[in-house]
């Protein structure tokens, strides 16, 4: 029974596996979404370009706002929301990733997807406050369900509800568990590097009540199991609490909850390292730490998000940035040549014979292509949702706001981590075991078996997927990748904590802003009264994604998150006459 529950589980992943690769492929989401921007900057006459200055001058002045006007959060704030979802790990992990498949060329795609997106997020910015809401209690809400059901009309409807549906499974998954996982990995890695032992070494000699515990924990399955249960006795009590309809009640259940459950992940950590469970301590507690902070945070509501990511985005950004420019200045002399592989590997990868060149330029324009809009978001749907929060008369200028996110997201940070790899050589895999190089970057093929000596009939049998494959092979080394270019660019350990300090902020501001995204589809799905009940949820979830890799929910939820972008980009191509009319009535009323 064991063995056929194991293999059925194993049968559900190929299939997500494959819907996966299929939603976020070169056949379904890749050209949509490029030819979507493509589309919408051309309608715009390249205006995203031409006013990119006047941008970034609104982005200043969004930091305070007419009290006269409607919204929640300042057209500044509501920014910052959307780049706290958006900037994430991809920005770290992703770059990486491109790069070490696709090779330098990738960089020249990301670039490509984030300019066209420029176009995309100004428009789903214009119409998300044009379209948007306000609940009984005073909240704005808005984003492709609104826009699409007001928008495109009552037959339409149904779209709205798919895409929101849709939102709120993939904020539990892309928005939360994937995140806190990270974070995880990062925090503990750092305590367990500054106290050297000294934290495990607490935890030895377990007590007989430590000890008993660690044998019941065995024989329940382990630890993981335990932390499962904790996590879905503490939703299911919380349930029964909003089923009483009393909402005092269900608030005061929910903070007691999180104390509870924070309290009860220190205790599994001390479990852990009585089962000698290596980094256990480190690893639950910090779990039981993020829980007690993001619940502090998302209990607070929609506002306090927003001042928070207001304060630590741009901090976290600014951090990461100018570390990133200090490490490109200490290898200035290396810069040139990157960009000169970025340019010319992006169309041309001069020691591939043959057929081998159509492939390895797709594999190049893939990676690229979908690992920016993987970063950025454009098309999506997600970053309206915050910027109809804004506080504003003008779904314009918030558009303008709304186009700076791919370009700093992506022109900008993920730049950073893409010269910072090049410049140290570190988009080469290495065996830490042989000193072998197993791949080149460049062609995404073994070293020891060149490309360009391997006959016509062979790189042909090979294809994409196959060089794909074999570029796995570096897949464990993806996520220390950027860590690993740093420390070589920088002097000393700095480097190192540098990146990890980065990717533990960026996937918890990633958490904030998913969070508004998954409770304004709640609120769009079951009503105003459900936005406390989803933020208490996502907030108890947030634990067990820490410490527990469920790969089949990962992967569900990365395909939720891509079938999002499906009806959002035809409400934005059908729904574009309403944006080009809106800006030519701006720039007429403003003289420009």
């Amino acid at each position: 029974m064991g063995e056929q529950s194991v293999s059925l589980m194993q049968e559900l992943q190929s299939y997500v596996d494959a819907a996966s690769g299929f939603v976020w492929g070169p056949y379904l989401l890749i050209p949509l979404l490029v030819g979507t921007g493509a589309f919408l900057m051309l309608r715009l006459g390249f205006m995203p370009f031409r006013r990119l200055g006047m941008a970034f001058s609104l982005m200043w002045k969004g930091r305070r706002h007419d009290a006269a006007h409607e919204g929640e959060l300042s057209p500044f704030n509501a920014l910052m929301t959307s780049m706290a979802a958006t900037v994430g790990t991809g920005n770290i992990v992703g770059v990486a990733s491109a790069i070490m498949i696709g090779g330098p060329g990738a960089v020249f795609w990301m670039w490509v997807t984030a300019l066209v997106g420029m176009a995309t997020k100004y428009c789903e910015a214009v119409l998300a406050v044009k379209y948007r809401e306000v609940t009984p209690d005073g909240s704005y809400v808005g984003g492709p369900m609104y826009y699409i059901r007001k928008g495109l009309g009552e037959n339409w409807a149904w779209m709205a509800v798919l895409f929101a549906l849709f939102g709120a499974v993939a904020s539990f998954g892309i928005g939360n568990m994937t995140q806190a996982n990270s974070i995880t990995a990062s925090v503990a890695d750092l305590i367990n590097k500054f106290t050297e032992g000294s934290v495990q070494a607490a935890a030895q000699a377990p007590t007989g009540l430590m000890a008993s515990l660690a044998s019941l924990t065995q024989d329940m399955g382990g630890i993981e199991n335990l932390a499962a249960a904790g996590t879905g006795a503490s939703a299911l009590l919380l349930v029964i609490a909003m089923m009483t309809r009393n909402e005092a009640l269900v608030r005061n259940t929910a903070r007691l909850l999180i104390v509870v459950m924070t309290v009860y992940y220190v205790l599994l950590g001390f479990i852990a390292e009585a089962m000698n469970i290596p980094g256990g301590l480190a690893t639950y507690c910090t779990a039981a730490g993020l829980l007690l902070i993001i619940g502090l945070v998302l209990l607070g509501g929609v506002k306090r998000i927003g001042s928070v990511a207001g304060t630590l985005v741009p901090f976290m950004a600014l951090f990461y940035i100018i570390i990133g420019i200090v490490a490109i200045i200490w290898n200035i002399d290396k810069v040139p040549g990157a960009f000169k592989m970025i340019f010319t590997e992006a169309f041309s990868l001069g020691s591939v014979a043959g057929g081998a060149f159509g492939v390895a330029i797709i594999v190049t324009i893939q990676n690229g292509v979908a690992r920016g809009l993987f970063s950025n978001e454009a098309g999506l749907g997600s970053a309206p949702i915050a910027h109809a929060t804004a506080i504003t008369d003008s779904p314009v200028r918030q558009g303008f706001l709304g186009m700076l996110d791919p370009f700093l997201d992506t022109i900008v940070i993920c730049s950073i981590t893409a010269l910072v790899v090049l410049v140290t050589n570190h988009w080469y895999y290495v065996d830490p075991a042989t000193g072998e190089m197993l791949m080149d970057g460049a062609h995404g093929i073994l070293s020891s078996v060149k490309l360009a000596d391997l006959p016509p009939d062979v790189v042909q049998k090979l294809g994409a997927e196959g060089m794909q494959a074999l570029a796995a092979k570096g897949e464990l080394n993806k996520a220390l990748l950027t860590q690993r270019a740093f420390s070589q660019a920088i002097p000393g350990e700095l480097g190192a904590y540098v990146v990890a300090v980065a990717q533990a902020l960026f996937a918890f501001s990633t958490i904030l802003g998913w969070c508004v995204y998954g409770e304004r589809c709640c609120i769009y799905l079951f009503g105003h009264k459900s936005a406390f009940f989803f933020r208490s949820i996502f907030t108890l979830i947030v634990p067990l994604g820490a410490v527990v890799v469920v790969d089949l929910v990962w992967g569900l939820a990365d395909v939720f998150n891509g079938l999002m972008a499906l009806p959002n980009l035809v409400a934005l191509l059908l729904l574009s006459p309403v944006v080009i009319k809106l800006t030519r009535e701006y720039f007429k009323e403003q003289g420009k």
